[in-house]
């Protein structure tokens, strides 16, 4: 007797067993497969961007513009096997996060402040290819993952202290003059089922 894997939702015994005349000849445990089991890996992970900052002097004002950029391009690939419901998949995870910021400072001997914009947006398409094996069907599905992106517009001033000689900057105030954002979202885009016995 020879039996291995699953039949339905029924573990077989894993086993190889030769017998004569109800007397065991061999008997032999075979190492199971495990339930369930995903692997990860990484293909690619590339960065870039800039951070640029530029001083001018207006009358006797320093103005400061500064910009910085970000964006990181991530492409992982699953796969996953699972004997007991007889199923597997492979998917592919191209990844792609972008920040960008600017904003201007200034400083006029007792006060300093600036503002800013920010924002951050990172999307995934996910291709996926899979089994289930016990409902005898094979798919193909493409799902669209985004985290929240997030824009902010806010400033911030310090002002300074001075007794006699000594002279220090204060805490620093901010303030959020505007923000807006889109939650995070998980969609799929396009899906499809065949019947393997359609084959």
């Amino acid at each position: 007797k020879f039996e291995y894997g699953q039949e339905g939702e029924r573990r077989l015994s894993d086993e190889i067993l030769v017998t004569l005349w109800d007397r065991e000849l061999y008997h032999k445990k075979l190492p199971s497969l495990p339930e369930c089991e995903r692997h990860h890996n990484q293909l690619f992970d590339k960065k870039g961007g800039f951070d640029v900052k530029k001083t001018v002097h207006i009358a006797i004002i320093p103005i400061t513009f500064k910009a910085t950029a970000s964006a990181e391009l991530l492409v992982d690939w699953d796969w996953e096997l699972c004997s007991r419901s007889l199923s597997a998949d492979v998917d592919i995870h191209p990844k792609v996060a972008v920040t960008i910021s600017g904003g201007v400072d200034a400083s006029i001997i007792i006060v300093r402040g600036g503002v800013s914009l920010s924002c951050s947006l990172n999307q995934a398409i996910r291709p996926e290819v899979y089994l289930k094996g016990a409902q005898c069907m094979v798919g193909f599905k493409i799902q669209r993952e985004a985290d929240p992106i997030n824009v902010d517009f806010s400033g911030w001033y310090e002002w300074r202290h001075c007794h006699w000689f000594n002279c220090n900057w204060g805490g620093r105030k901010t303030h959020t003059f505007w923000q807006w954002g889109l939650p995070a979202v998980s969609e799929t885009l396009y899906q499809k089922e065949w019947q393997i016995r359609k084959f």
